[in-house]
């Protein structure tokens, strides 16, 4: 497997050489995830996204209050109360507890349920004016620079800025 991914490699850094020793070879980056960082847009879109989990984010609030309580109740009262009373209590805030933990990896599930499709969503609507901003500086490949395993980009070739003033104006 590993012969094989270095055999692609090599054919694909060969052709890229030889494609830049026949003619001019112009490369631009950008960054998807300083893009959906700073677009206005898509920020306008995350909020329209994450709108219908906000009765499970609420809920979730709730429930890290009553955990709050409980835990409060048993630092201050636990020592006071009867044996049997302190471990029922103890037994529901461990319960709470519980229920707000799972409530939480849910709801962080579905944020990141959100993300990635906000990005697919973005990125298809991105595309065209990735393409025109190429064809207008006449570039031949643009990387997406995080995706593309770079470890060092002349900050000169970063689309980036171009690309959410463009997409911003254009939503």
């Amino acid at each position: 497997m590993r012969r094989t991914s270095l055999f692609i490699i090599f054919f694909f850094l060969f052709g890229l050489l030889d494609l830049a020793l026949s003619q001019e070879l112009k490369i631009a980056v950008y960054d998807l995830q300083r893009f959906m960082s700073q677009s206005k847009k898509v920020a306008e879109l995350r909020k329209i996204s994450l709108q219908d989990l906000e009765p499970r984010r609420l809920t979730l609030l709730d429930k890290e209050i009553t955990v709050k309580r409980l835990e409060e109740r048993l630092r201050t009262e636990g020592a006071r109360l009867a044996e049997a009373e302190r471990k029922a209590l103890e037994e529901r805030f461990q319960r709470e507890l519980q229920d707000w933990r799972n409530l939480s990896i849910s709801y962080q599930q579905a944020i990141f349920e959100k993300e990635v499709q906000l990005a697919r969503e973005v990125v298809k609507k991105l595309e065209p004016i990735i393409k025109k901003v190429a064809e207008e500086r006449r570039l031949r490949i643009i990387f997406e620079k995080n995706a593309a395993g770079l470890a060092y980009v002349d900050p000169s070739l970063d689309l980036t800025d171009t690309l959410v003033k463009l997409f911003d104006a254009k939503q």
